[in-house]
This record gives structure tokens, C-alpha cells and sequence, in this order.
């Protein structure tokens, strides 16, 4: 009988999940088939067990899963046995999860290391190039996530001609370093609030929020619109939630450039994650493009690394999936 296994994606925001049978170990070609797959508002759940009862409210059904890969935001290691998420106020417990899926060998990873491995599963249309002329990312060698979400992750992973290897990093909580007079005066806006002030405080929802104030003068800890609304208001446009979005679009390119200095990735820089959605139309306009670029002496280095936007948000779910295959791939050809 073909195992069930759980896979599920858990962002700030939303939890993605899905039931599926992976390949037969006898046949490792053949095709993953999805059985149910939901997402959820993680505000509605006051935990990760709830919400997965919700998407599997009958015993029996959790009792028939086999095993699990459950992506989270969150620092996390193969001896990690519980995990407060960096976002959002639930809590992780291995014990706990055994008792809710008891049959179940479970394992939990990375959000952005599901979505790092997510980026090798994408089609042609799943993906834009933000760059004119530059070479189509390499199937070996590095790759990079970036994303700006709930928080700003960060992965990468890389193909070692027999397998990938991924991994998770805090690249999103390196210290933001201002690039002009603007920059500094939005640094000293918000230092004082934070002390270290990271790429995550600009580069997240919270951070879009964060450069609105600056924009607006309105005070730390009060109530502004949320990052949705700011989008829909620079669209009209309201020339202070303009500036706060492309503000926020230099923000990025820059870092993303800063990644690609770092990493050097023939595999490419790939950029994902709820803020990439939500300014699509912003990210896709030069000011971005430039910002990435401009690197002085660096600048036909950069250039020359392959730039994407992803286009689906099932990429975290479709890499956690895709790592418990690869998990069980390999532990077969152990025996």
C-alpha cells in the first residue's frame, strides 16, 4: 500500500497544506497524487495542531499519514524538538505533533529551504525574468530565495551532480546599511525603536508599514494602514503610500543585489513570498531592476546572475513535498 504523507507550508500568514502519496519506492519516477490540498488564515487557529485538525477532522485520517514535512518560519535543525515561530505566536512541539499524527514520521524544516527547493519544480510560466539578455539559471550550482513575507527569509540550495542540498539562512535580519541622504533620515526614523535595525524591519509587511510612517510622520506603535491598503493607495495614487512602495522597491533590489554579491548563484536569485505578490506590478518596474544593479565596479557581475520573480504561491508546499520524496528517495537507497 502506497504511504500517506502530509506536507505543509507555514508562513506568517497563511498555512498551505496538503495530503498526498508520494512515488512507490519501487518506482521512483512515478508521480506524486495529491489527495486534498487547503490554505488557511493562521489567525483563525490559535496553534499548528488546530489548523491541522481542521484540514483532517477525523482521527482515522490522521492515523493513516505515514509521514510529514512541515515548513516553518523559524531557525530550525534536525535535533529541534520545539519551535517558536518567528512571526507568528504559535509554538511547535515535536511531542505534541506525534500525539496529533501518531503514526506519522515527522519532520520539520525550513520555510525558505521548501521554498528553495520549491524553485526546481517550477515551469517556464511559473516564473518572469526581471532582466533584459541574461543567461537562463543553471540546473546545477547555486540558487538563492529571497522573499518578503511576514518576515524577509532567505534560502539556498545547490545540486552536487548527485543530489540537492538546501539550506536555510537569517540573511533577513542583516543590518540595513542606508545608500543615501533618504535611506539615512528613514534609519534614524526607526533606530531608535528597534536599536538593531535589519533588512527584515523595511522588507516585510511590518517594514512597508514602517517606511508609510516615515512618509506620513506618523509615530512608532500607532495604527497605519495595513500593507494591502498602502498598495491599493499608491495605485491611485497617494503620493505618500507612492514613495513608501517605491522606497520599498529600491529597499529590496538593493538587498537582492547584495545576495547575489554574496552568492555568486549560477543557479539564479529568485524572489517569492507575499510582499513579491503584492508589489508585482512595482518589482517589475526599472527602479527595481536598478537598484539591483547598481553596484558600482560589481555591476556587470550582478547583471550576469539570472533574476526571477516567482509567480506561484504553492512554491513553499510544493518544496516541502518534494523534500519528503527526496527524504524517502534517499533512505530507500540506504537499505
Amino acid at each position: 500500500m502506497t504511504p500517506i504523507a502530509l506536507a505543509a507550508d507555514i508562513g506568517g500568514t497563511h498555512t498551505r497544506l496538503a495530503l498526498f502519496s508520494p512515488h512507490d519506492r519501487n518506482d521512483r519516477s512515478a508521480a506524486m497524487t495529491i489527495v486534498r490540498q487547503s490554505e488557511l488564515l493562521n489567525s483563525d487557529y490559535p496553534s499548528l495542531e488546530a489548523a491541522i485538525t481542521a484540514f483532517l477532522p477525523i482521527l482515522e485520517q490522521r492515523e493513516a499519514i505515514h509521514h510529514s514535512a512541515l515548513a516553518l518560519a523559524a531557525p530550525i535543525n534536525s535535533e529541534t524538538v520545539r519551535v517558536t515561530l518567528t512571526n507568528l505566536s504559535w509554538v511547535v512541539e515535536r511531542e505534541r505533533l506525534q500525539q496529533l499524527l501518531p503514526h506519522s514520521e515527522n519532520h520539520l524544516i525550513n520555510d525558505f529551504e521548501a521554498q528553495a527547493l520549491g524553485t526546481l519544480s517550477l515551469t517556464a510560466s511559473e516564473h518572469k525574468a526581471l532582466l533584459p539578455n541574461q543567461p537562463a539559471p543553471a540546473a546545477e550550482g547555486v540558487r538563492v530565495v529571497i522573499g518578503p513575507g511576514t518576515g524577509l527569509g532567505q534560502a539556498y540550495v545547490y545540486h552536487d551532480h548527485q543530489q540537492q542540498h538546501i539550506f536555510a539562512t537569517e540573511g533577513g535580519h542583516t543590518d540595513f546599511a542606508p545608500l543615501d541622504n533618504e535611506q539615512l533620515a528613514l534609519w534614524q526614523f526607526l533606530q531608535p525603536h528597534y536599536g538593531h535595525l535589519s533588512y527584515e524591519r523595511l522588507l516585510s509587511g511590518e517594514g512597508l508599514q514602517n517606511i508609510y510612517r516615515f512618509y506620513t510622520g506618523t509615530p512608532m506603535g500607532v495604527t497605519v494602514a495595513t500593507p494591502a491598503e498602502i498598495s491599493a493607495l499608491a495605485a491611485r495614487p497617494l503620493i505618500e503610500a507612492q514613495r513608501a512602495v517605491q522606497l520599498f522597491c529600491k529597499i529590496y533590489g538593493a538587498f537582492a543585489g547584495n545576495v547575489a554579491l554574496s552568492f555568486r548563484p549560477a543557479g539564479g536569485i529568485w524572489l517569492t513570498g507575499g510582499m513579491s505578490d503584492k508589489l508585482a506590478d512595482w518589482i517589475d518596474q526599472p527602479a527595481f531592476s536598478q537598484s539591483y544593479l547598481a553596484k558600482g565596479r560589481m555591476e556587470a557581475v550582478v547583471a550576469a546572475i539570472p533574476l526571477r520573480r516567482v509567480l506561484s504561491q504553492q512554491i513553499g508546499l510544493r518544496g516541502a513535498m518534494h523534500w519528503l520524496v527526496q527524504h524517502l528517495s534517499y533512505r530507500t537507497s540506504l537499505l
